[in-house]
């Protein structure tokens, strides 16, 4: 079980943004999948994201709203070569995941990983950069979900 607060800064000052929290589980294949609930500054449920299992291919996250209902998918290509071989250059330095919207199936975003630079990697090898482009995303909810 882990949990995050995420606070975003202006200015001098830093405010709480929103809290993360995942349950331990045992997960196996499809069943008992990951799922990270993100809640407001009140306490309140703003969505889950949930880790699919795919039976082959690339990462896949379904992002969810407060009612369960799917509003967003976020997916990468079949085979990213950086999920299997994260080196710091070259096809395997990011992977590109398309976030896609549910209810029209356009593509509304993007988020990046990109793998750090040579040094930092050999420092800290679980440490990783992402980079989210928002795009037409217009709901301040489902980009704290993002």
């Amino acid at each position: 079980w882990w949990s995050v607060d995420v606070f975003y800064t202006q200015g001098l000052g830093s405010e709480y943004a929103f809290h993360l929290e995942r349950q331990a589980t045992c997960t196996c294949c499809c069943c008992n999948r990951p799922e990270v609930v993100v809640r407001d500054v009140q306490g309140n449920t703003i969505g889950s994201v949930r880790d699919p299992f795919p039976c082959c291919g690339g990462l896949t996250f379904s992002i969810r709203d407060p009612n369960d209902e799917k509003v967003l998918k976020m997916s990468s290509s079949c085979c990213p070569l950086g999920l299997w071989c994260p080196l710091p250059y070259g096809p395997c330095s990011e992977i590109e995941m398309d976030i896609t919207d549910t209810d029209s199936g356009e593509t509304v975003g993007r988020v990046t990983k990109k793998v750090p630079s040579t040094l930092k990697f050999l420092l800290s090898p679980d440490v990783d950069d992402y980079h989210v482009e928002f795009g037409r995303v217009s709901r301040p909810a489902h980009k704290a979900l993002i």
